[in-house]
């Protein structure tokens, strides 16, 4: 079965704004949004001196659009697991809204969906019975619009409308899975004694040691990630590397939890492609021309074209052109496999 992908070309912020418009027409948006439903808006506000992220003015033609069309629109996002200034819904919201992404020039709101601190979280029990957390409110939530900014990543070679979802409305726990093959540890180096982690440690797995110095007893540990979140100088410690066969098929069956049961539009801002994502704080270049906009009712079909327009233009494939040794076609093929969407598609130009 194949699965309609729409595309409008564009070169710029400008003329992606414009031709957001036509893709909506073309999908019938007002079959999606309607009697006043709520929309999440998922996207990405971009780490520190990032430049190449999804623009608040595109966001903005998103939710202008999406009211037009019955629906009651607002941003959301979830806590990072490292610290930095999306590591909980507080310092995640203030940098919201210093990159732009304010009510003022979005007309949305901007509301977290995983709590203060990354744990309100839902079980989502997949067709295949495979179980996967993901950020508590998108059970009150029936719609939803996942705006990506594709670019290469350092784990799934590639990350587009899928990882979005997956590692992006999943709770702590669901990151923790995705990303981690080990228990924390702590850095003694780093650790002042405080206690918090032994305070907040639901099964009583940390000891404080005769030097007051944190200590997880690994048997006891159940890898909540509480740890954490809680520590504020640091000093838990995660081993972030992992298979990326693994946390790939892992993220595809976080974003089938993300968006099982609900309606909802996935589109690629296909501008800007870099080598890495919107995580790194850096200021980073891209690879290849600007392609336009891609959108469909399947985020696995829009992940697809987007991997083939990328290597269409850039004339190699895309574990050359960011990930050496990263088939990031995995995602593509396990999420089809479990049933989130198709990889065979069919290209609707839009004016």
């Amino acid at each position: 079965m194949k699965s309609k992908v729409f595309f409008v070309k564009a070169v710029n912020h400008k003329s992606a704004a414009a031709g957001i418009s036509s893709i909506f027409r073309a999908v019938k948006a007002p079959e999606i949004f309607r009697g006043n439903d709520f929309v999440a808006v998922k996207t990405h506000f971009g780490e520190k001196n990032s430049v190449t992220h999804v623009p608040p003015q595109f966001i903005g033609e998103v939710g202008r659009l999406i009211k037009k069309n019955g629906g009651v629109p607002f941003l959301t996002e979830t806590s990072t697991l490292y610290k930095g200034n999306r590591s909980d819904a507080v310092v995640h919201t203030m940098h919201a809204h210093a990159h732009g992404f304010t009510p003022e020039k979005t007309g949305m709101a901007v509301i977290m969906a995983d709590g203060l601190k990354g744990d309100y979280e839902h079980e989502v029990v997949l067709p295949n019975g495979s179980k996967v957390m993901v950020a508590g409110m998108l059970k009150k939530i029936s719609s939803i619009v996942a705006v990506s900014h594709p670019t290469g990543h350092i784990a799934l070679g590639f990350g587009g409308a899928i990882k979005n979802l997956g590692m992006g409305l999943s709770s702590r726990k669901g990151k923790l899975v995705q990303h981690s093959s080990v228990k924390p540890s702590v850095a003694a180096a780093k650790c002042t004694g405080c206690g918090r982690c032994i305070k907040w440690c639901p099964v009583d797995a940390i000891e404080m040691t005769p030097k007051r110095k944190a200590l997880i007893k690994d048997k006891k540990c159940i890898g909540c990630g509480e740890c954490l979140t809680e520590c504020r100088f640091d000093a838990v410690l995660y081993n972030w590397e992992m298979d990326n066969t693994r946390i790939q098929e892992l993220t595809a069956e976080h974003a089938y939890g993300v968006v099982l049961g609900k309606k909802g539009l996935y589109v690629n801002y296909l501008l800007n492609f870099t080598k890495d994502c919107d995580c790194f704080g850096t200021k980073k270049k891209a690879l290849i021309k600007n392609i336009g906009i891609l959108a469909s009712l399947d985020p696995v079909a829009l992940d697809a074209a987007t991997i083939d327009m990328v290597e269409n233009e850039a004339k190699i494939p895309l574990e050359q052109l960011a990930h050496e040794g990263i088939d990031p076609r995995v995602q593509i093929r396990h999420a089809e496999k479990i049933g989130l969407g198709f990889s065979q598609y069919d290209i609707v130009s839009c004016k």
